[in-house]
């Protein structure tokens, strides 16, 4: 398991997870701020259901490459042409929020491509990986979570950080956030025109 975060200045950080025996991508997540919790829910117990894991520091390049370079490179010209105010806490919130999903989405597709390809000599990870006939530990022999913070908070006396924004959310509850989400996509039910 591993992270990048050549993104980090505009709020976006990835999380990866690969098996080491079929080198298969077993878990991923991009999030703005690395979130311990989310890794555990999202990646680690997804992880831990195989049985070796290596390095995964050769994938970065690829993923930077085809993913948060390009993404990078606009926003960093932005910032330079003074188009973006990465100082100002809801355009941080904002930026963070939008290229999260388009990172994610890009991550999303190279881990299906890198999953799909062959390795020379080793053969393609999807293969590989349903070809295995170690045993699998299940998701449901990890507590949640939720259940694991409370866990370490009773045991350490210390908690982990359920959810940190990047930047200053704008809406003061989750209701306030549906009602303007319900509202704009009444208002504006397709948003293809905006990518064509």
């Amino acid at each position: 398991m591993d992270q990048n975060e050549k993104l980090a200045m505009f709020g976006v950080t990835h999380v990866l997870a690969i098996d080491g025996f079929s080198s298969k991508i077993v878990g991923s997540k991009t999030m703005a701020v690395k979130n311990n919790l989310l890794i555990y829910d999202c990646v680690y117990r997804n992880e831990m259901q195989h049985s070796e894991n290596h390095k995964i520091e050769r994938m970065w390049p690829e993923v930077n490459q085809r993913v948060n370079y390009p993404i990078k490179a606009v926003l960093v010209d932005m910032v330079n042409q003074d188009q973006l105010d990465m100082d100002d806490q809801l355009v941080k919130y904002c930026v963070s929020s939008l290229v999260t999903l388009i990172a994610e989405y890009g991550l999303t597709r190279f881990v299906h491509s890198w999953n799909c390809h062959r390795i020379p000599g080793h053969g393609i990870p999807n293969n590989i990986g349903s070809e295995s006939t170690r045993a699998r530990v299940g998701e449901d022999a990890f507590p949640s979570a939720e259940t694991s913070a409370a866990m370490y908070a009773q045991d350490l006396g210390s908690s982990l950080t359920a959810y940190s924004p990047y930047g200053t959310d704008p809406f003061s509850s989750e209701e306030a956030r549906k009602l303007f989400q319900d509202t704009f996509n009444h208002e504006i039910p397709d948003l293809h025109f905006f990518i064509e």
